[in-house]
């Protein structure tokens, strides 16, 4: 190749080579909700909305307590973006910590164990965001009837594919914690590109075991409470432009330009 060729070949893939850079971008949340067993009830605007983890109810809905167990979902519009997605953080706002489990009497008063940290995860949501956001309550009979979808839909917020995982202390109430999404994350984020996706967030630890509030023992509590705020957290995505047909065809033009001889 002529040395012409060749420098003019050298420029060109240079240039297109710096036609795709990477941007990053940080986006809101669009919607934040919820949903508890064993009655797979939602809770998309009440107390339990931003909630994850066991709890124990001394008097739970219709009177019933026992052991329920919330999971939280975050979800974000994706339909003004395009470009391939490389890597994703998940930044969580947390808005309270609660460690409390079955103690023992000491010096004739009740002391619950706790933790210092309580571990959860990120998982897929196959869910539609239509599903997510419609109304789960008592589907009619007694109090306290389960609700058949609501339960499927509670399975798939803290089942399947898991994303990631933090530990949430008291430490971090108040702040964003990070979460470094998945390469699992990644591929369901590029495709959903052009429309919503929702995560998962649900309670991963070792639950205690409840004790009914009977004798003055604490009501088991290993929960996190996120911002409510449906725009309330973030999603920081690095993504990289795609090159256009004529960036990829520009090192052969210049090329075919190079080698070709004056006419006489």
């Amino acid at each position: 190749m002529k040395p012409l060729a060749q420098a003019l070949l050298s420029a060109a893939l240079a240039i297109a080579g710096c036609g795709a850079q990477a941007a990053v971008q940080t986006l809101n949340s669009s919607q934040e909700g919820g949903f508890w067993s064993p009655l797979g009830y939602a809770d998309q605007s009440g107390s339990l909305a931003g909630t994850a983890g066991p709890k124990e109810l001394a008097s739970g809905p219709g009177g019933i307590g026992g052991m329920f167990s919330n999971r939280a979902y975050v979800s974000f519009d994706l339909t003004g973006q395009s470009d391939p997605i490389t890597a994703a953080t998940l930044r969580i706002k947390l808005t309270s910590y609660n460690s409390v489990g079955p103690g023992s009497f000491q010096g004739g008063n009740w002391t619950g164990a706790s933790n210092a940290s309580e571990s959860f995860g990120i998982f897929d949501v196959s869910t539609t965001q239509a599903a997510l956001t419609a109304a789960y309550t008592n589907p009619g009979g007694p109090i306290g009837t389960p609700n058949p979808a609501g339960l499927a839909i509670w399975q798939d917020l803290g089942g399947g594919t898991q994303f990631g995982s933090f530990s949430a202390s008291a430490a971090a109430v108040g702040s964003f914690i990070d979460i470094t999404l998945s390469p699992a994350a990644i591929a369901a984020l590029n495709a959903s590109l052009g429309s919503t996706i929702s995560f998962g967030l649900g309670y991963t630890g070792s639950a205690f075991s409840g004790a009914g509030g009977l004798f003055g023992a604490p009501l088991v509590n290993q929960t996190i409470t996120i911002d409510t705020l449906d725009t309330g957290h973030k999603l920081v995505i690095t993504s990289v432009p795609e090159p256009t047909a004529a960036w990829l065809a520009l090192p052969g033009v210049l090329l075919v330009l190079a080698r070709r001889r004056p006419r006489a």
